[in-house]
């Protein structure tokens, strides 16, 4: 999970169009967006999510606690996803200055 969530930071990079929504915003709001630097914070967030979510595996298997593994994967996958709505609505109506 951690491997494709840093794929996916790529691929967000690199094709903006894969961030859901992001092909029907408006021509005012893709401008926001691309002069706030959503795609770049959005891969930010999704490479992050990724390497705390190998970084858990590894501190799971060191301390010996299997079941750490899961308790970082959902807080650290439901605590990304949040952070990106809440992110993406705010870079995307943030006017340009």
């Amino acid at each position: 999970m951690g491997i494709a969530l840093l794929g996916i930071g790529i691929l967000v990079k690199v094709f903006p169009n894969f961030l859901a929504g992001y092909g029907n915003l408006s021509q005012r709001e893709r401008e926001n967006a691309q002069t706030n630097r959503l795609p770049t914070i959005i891969s930010l967030i999704f490479t992050l999510m990724g390497l705390l979510l190998i970084g858990g595996h590894f501190a799971s298997s060191w301390l010996d606690h299997p079941e750490l593994k899961s308790n970082i994967g959902m807080i650290v996958i439901l605590g990304g996803m949040v952070a990106i709505v809440l992110l993406s609505n705010q870079l995307t109506n943030k006017r340009i200055r």
